[in-house]
């Protein structure tokens, strides 16, 4: 009995484990991505509102990002995994990266300002501020 009981906890800790490694992980658009119009499924939504940005806005968007700045997850948005830019017009204080994340990578970078419902990434580099879908 004690054997079988072992067994399927030993099945139920493989199936968590096989499930977590074979995650999507995804990072916010680079800014070179962003430049030659490669989202990588990242919608580019107006911060108020949450409405999708006009092309001309984008564009805009594209033609003056200079740098990523910070990645925020954020459970009562839809699109809970957020990307934010700087650069030299005020169009990119307007307008976010956003996509549906089950939640932040579990690392360094990212801190929980409200356990498992807002989590902010402290770096400036995307690789380190990943998301599982």
């Amino acid at each position: 009995m004690l054997h079988r009981i072992f067994f399927s906890l030993m099945q139920l800790i493989l199936l968590f484990f096989s499930t977590v490694t074979f995650a999507n992980q995804i990072t916010c658009p680079s800014v070179n991505d962003i430049k030659n119009h490669n989202f990588n499924y990242w919608l580019p939504l107006y911060k108020e509102g949450e409405e999708l940005a006009s092309s001309h806005d984008v564009d805009q968007f594209r033609a003056h990002i200079s740098e990523f700045v910070v990645a925020k997850w954020d459970k009562i948005y839809l699109e809970n995994g957020h990307c934010f830019y700087k650069g030299d017009d005020p169009i990119l204080e307007k307008i976010v990266f956003a996509q549906d994340a089950w939640r932040p990578v579990t690392n360094s970078h990212w801190t929980w300002i409200n356990a498992n419902a807002l989590a902010i990434c402290n770096s400036t580099n995307v690789e380190e501020c990943g998301f599982i879908t």
